[in-house]
């Protein structure tokens, strides 16, 4: 057996970055985090994991750009599902919850840029984008879990608008800290940015109804395209992908809302299904470039010491504003808690804007990423033992 094991390793090795290779990652990424997914492991978790073992046993996939192309459409597809549940009504009506929930996290992302500031030695863009990082839920992630939770609808419903607000407040002051200092590029983007809110509903109106006598069918097409063209023009904005992505979700959806189709549901499921093939190829991506020799003791220290610091922070902000919003008991507030603490992709992503555009030290990102992925596995342990008692509002 130890001999077959070792023969199929030094094979992968062998024909790492070769077809074979390749399909074999494939059938691996698509196949295995689905079976850990069963043992409440999530596959965002799985996926990195594979990135980080195939890395320590020197496999390489490094001789074309296709994990890098696939990993881009994985962050661009799910940012851009997450904007897809943006329901720009809801919002509106809800808006007082969602303006209390914004304001502590407002204030905990500014005590937070204070105090890693001081411990980081970090200058203030940095030590801003660095508790981004951490403040702020992964909403495509979370929204992911949510899909297999056993939580009340309720519940599933305040954590999805929470999640959503926190990272949509979260993109805009990404767009200004990543490029403070240059007043006249942050003017530009937000200008770029409203230009593409004002264009984009006009060409979903006048394309989408062209492109159904032309080419019917082709409305998944289209929508993928806007998505990658609109990353990469907030990407040279200097906000990554996600902006872009995000954009076009939100766009898209509300259009969807206001124009249904007998192919919107078609869509939908298009856009999930492409989503779920391409995302672990992000993670496997960001486990590859992790160097094994770069997990030492003293990033691990920084991702406990940052764990101690916020995770409570985190947890007790949004209970104190959901006991202040509704007479709800602390074990449902400290469930949605809890729910809102993971920060995987939303931490990755801004750990690789630390590391290439402010160069962020290895041991702090690392602990980073480490701070990551602690965040979603407690998160995971606590839900488990936690019972939800109580029903609350939610709209028709």
């Amino acid at each position: 057996m130890e001999e077959m094991g070792l023969k199929i390793l030094n094979s992968i090795k062998v024909h790492g970055s070769s077809e074979l290779g390749y399909a074999f990652l494939i059938v691996l990424l698509f196949i295995l985090p689905r079976i850990f997914l069963r043992f409440g492991i999530p596959m965002a978790l799985t996926a990195f994991g594979l990135g980080v073992g195939t890395n320590i046993v020197l496999i390489s996939f490094n001789g074309t750009d296709v994990i890098p192309l696939f990993s881009t459409l994985g962050i661009i597809s799910l940012f851009l599902f997450a904007g897809l549940e943006v329901n720009l009504s809801i919002f509106k009506r809800y808006s007082k919850e969602i303006f209390g929930h914004l304001g502590f996290r407002l204030f905990i992302i500014l005590i937070l840029s204070f105090v890693f500031s001081y411990l980081f030695n970090l200058n203030p863009p940095t030590a801003a984008i660095f508790s981004l990082a951490i403040a702020t839920p992964s909403t495509g992630f979370i929204l992911n879990n949510l899909e297999s939770s056993k939580m009340p609808e309720s519940q599933k419903f305040w954590i999805m608008l929470k999640a959503i607000s926190a990272e949509i407040i979260a993109l805009g002051l990404l767009l200004v800290f990543s490029q403070t200092g240059d007043v006249e590029n942050i003017i530009v983007s937000f200008l770029v940015i409203i230009l593409m809110i004002l264009v984009l509903p006009f060409l979903l109106k006048k394309l989408a109804v062209s492109l159904e006598k032309v080419a019917p069918n082709s409305e998944f097409g289209f929508i993928m395209i806007l998505a990658i063209i609109s990353s990469l023009i907030t990407k040279k904005l200097g906000a990554y992908y996600i902006v872009g992505a995000f954009l076009v979700g939100i766009v898209t959806g509300e259009y969807k809302r206001r124009s249904p189709s007998p192919q919107t549901e078609q869509v939908l499921q298009s856009l999930r299904s492409f989503s779920s093939f391409f995302i672990p190829f992000y993670f496997f991506n960001a486990g590859i470039k992790m160097p094994s020799q770069i997990f030492t003791m003293d990033a691990l220290k920084i991702s406990l010491v940052i764990l101690a610091i916020t995770f409570p922070i985190k947890i007790i902000s949004v209970v104190i504003q959901r006991r202040f919003s509704f007479t709800e008991n602390w074990r449902d507030s400290f469930a949605i808690a809890i729910s809102l603490t993971p920060t995987l992709i939303f931490g990755m992503v801004l750990a690789d804007i630390l590391k290439e555009k402010f160069g962020l030290s290895d041991s702090l990102y690392v602990g980073l990423i480490i701070y990551s992925l602690l965040t979603t596995i407690v998160s995971q342990i606590f839900l488990k033992f936690i019972h939800l008692k109580k029903e609350l509002e939610i709209p028709e």
